[in-house]
């Protein structure tokens, strides 16, 4: 017969048996209490819990929710990684409580990845249940970049013709180009001209047109998931074979505020442009981004430094303008785009290419309100080299390793500089030409550069305020290196020889 301190202590020990939760690491957790926790067991307990009803829930393009189902009072916990290892490890409820029905919450993941996960779960008598292997696929982020504008976009007048040519943009998923054309005026939006071109040529001759008329096209570059540019604009008047033919209104007469405006009954209001132009935006009000917008450029003295063959994206955002807008046209090197208001209806934004021949440039934007007023801004643009690596004798270097470190001004210490956050590789391997490139925001900096067959070298700091890093770095090769170690031991020998001669002069003058 059992005595009742004896099952008091029982039951006691049963109510208190400790469980132990998996060593977690640093991800953001969330457990929701679906169930009102166990506060009885029965002792003898040797059935592990059952798992059944696993689902995956909300997923997006960051997270996922796991829920499941025991037959018993259980706790709570995951074990998740990019493989089987489960190599990013374990997520557990921070409550201590058990319960039947789960749910947690994995965040911090990465876009369009495949996640494997198994669930663990133990009751208050220890018995432990681990699930099978299982995985889900997190979203995918949703394009809603527009693609870079086609470039050089000419218009060449003929006889009852005009010869269209431009430049396609580099981006991996451009699908095409289409051209529309007015009488009128560009076409603003789609389908406001008439369909000339589509496809992904880079010309196009324009026949049948009437000559001594001025014919206005936009051509707008597209992407694989529909997005398409803020349009590219160019001008022509076809003329007969006995008429000398005018250059392609692509050029500097463009530059002229009067020439760009689209509507001819806008003409008469610039006799007196002064009355007209306004000053409702500043310089600093345009913004201006790189590296798909994830790096936004500095204005100093209203100017901003680029590397060539960069994709600039220029920003005006729709807080910054007090009256509604007809259109928004900005100028660089010669060449006409539209800024269009971007998906967000946030801003009025497009995508311009800068290439490699420009040095310096300016970038003009002009603003026309609906009440026939305008705004001109004017920007500089610096375009400037990639920074290369060399070798001593001038010799480009290539596949040296560029590390970029930063100093923190928060943590008050240095530390390897993320890229990751600016769309961009640190390290990065300087290419076949010795190029390499980092666009940064302002800060203290310095490089670590290693390379098989050079001695590694450490830079100065430095301080960026332009964005730009792009200094020229000089390795020593490790021959070099040698050399100068060995000066450096003959000269030692020949400061210990001297100090070993004047030690024995010493010595003798002082024995005589």
């Amino acid at each position: 017969m059992i005595k009742k301190a004896t099952i008091l202590c029982l039951i006691i020990n049963i109510l208190f048996v400790p469980f132990v939760l998996a060593e977690t690491k640093e991800v953001d957790v969330s457990a929701t209490v679906l169930t009102q926790p166990s506060n009885n067991s029965f002792a003898g307990d040797d059935k592990k819990p059952i798992i059944t009803k696993i689902e995956i829930r909300d997923i997006t393009i960051n997270s996922a929710v796991i829920y499941w189902e025991t037959d018993e009072f259980s706790t709570s916990a995951i074990d998740y990684g990019l493989t089987l290892n489960y190599e990013l490890g374990s997520i557990v409820d921070q409550t201590n409580s058990l319960f039947t029905v789960h749910k947690i919450i994995l965040e911090n993941l990465k876009p369009n990845t495949i996640y494997y996960f198994r669930i663990r779960s133990m009751d208050n008598s220890g018995n432990k249940v681990i699930s099978e292997n299982l995985n889900f696929s997190t979203l995918a982020v949703q394009d809603k970049t527009s693609p870079v504008n086609i470039s050089e976009l000419y218009a060449k007048p003929g006889d009852k013709e005009i010869f269209l040519s431009w430049i396609n943009p580099d981006d991996i998923d451009f699908a095409k180009v289409r051209i529309e054309r007015s009488l009128e005026k560009f076409p603003i939006n789609l389908g406001d001209g008439e369909l000339v071109y589509e496809g992904k040529e880079t010309s196009y001759l324009d026949k049948n047109l009437i000559n001594n008329t001025q014919y206005y096209y936009t051509a707008w570059s597209y992407d694989n998931t529909g997005n398409f540019s803020s349009g590219a604009l160019a001008s022509a008047t076809p003329l007969s074979t006995d008429i000398v033919q005018k250059q392609p209104q692509t050029s500097k007469e463009l530059i002229q505020p009067h020439s760009l405006i689209s509507q001819p009954s806008d003409l008469d209001l610039i006799k007196e442009p002064e009355k007209i132009i306004v000053k409702k935006l500043k310089n600093t009000d345009i913004s201006f981004f790189v590296y798909n917008d994830f790096i936004k450029l500095n204005l100093i003295n209203n100017k901003i430094h680029v590397f060539s063959e960069t994709a600039l994206t220029i920003s005006i955002p729709l807080d910054k303008i007090s009256k509604p807008v007809k259109i928004i046209q900005v100028i660089i090197d010669n060449q006409i785009y539209f800024l269009k208001l971007n998906k967000e209806k946030k801003a009025y934004e497009g995508r311009i290419k800068i290439l490699e021949d420009l040095e310096q440039c300016c970038l003009t934007t002009l603003i026309f309100y609906e009440d026939d007023s305008m705004d001109i801004i004017t920007n500089k643009i610096t375009v400037e080299p990639r920074g290369r690596v060399y070798g001593k004798n001038k010799n480009l270097i290539k596949e040296a390793v560029l590390t970029l470190y930063w100093y923190n001004e928060q943590q008050k210490k240095w530390q390897v500089w993320d890229g990751t956050k600016y769309n961009q590789k640190n390290p990065q391997v300087s290419d076949d030409e010795g190029r390499y490139e980092f666009i940064a925001p302002r800060g203290n900096y310095y490089f670590i550069i290693s390379k098989e067959g050079y001695l590694t070298a450490k830079t100065q700091e430095f301080y960026v305020a332009d964005n730009l890093i792009n200094y020229n770095i000089i390795l020593t090769p490790l021959s070099a290196q040698v050399w100068i170690w060995f000066q450096v031991i003959i000269l030692i020998l020949i400061l210990f020889l001297a100090l070993a001669t004047l030690l024995r002069t010493w010595m003798t003058l002082l024995l005589f």
